[in-house]
């Protein structure tokens, strides 16, 4: 039997972050070898979210004070 790779649950990042392939692709957020793992927060235009932490698809979750579902 060969072993199916399991894609990982689905990760709600917060509304505001941003990334290029939000452009052009069908699933911004999925990661493959063309994609640039650079994120921007809407609301600040930076790589630095309004509290000050660093933009991410793992680390803009509810756990932050910004954070917008």
């Amino acid at each position: 039997m060969a072993e199916q790779e399991s894609k990982p649950a689905r990760h709600v990042a917060c509304k505001y972050i941003r990334n290029k392939e939000m452009f052009y692709k069908p699933d911004p957020f999925e990661i493959d070898e063309f994609s640039s793992g650079i994120f921007w927060c809407a609301k600040t235009h930076d790589g630095i979210g309004p509290d000050g932490k660093a933009v991410d698809t793992m680390e803009c979750s509810p756990r932050r004070q910004c954070f917008q579902d």
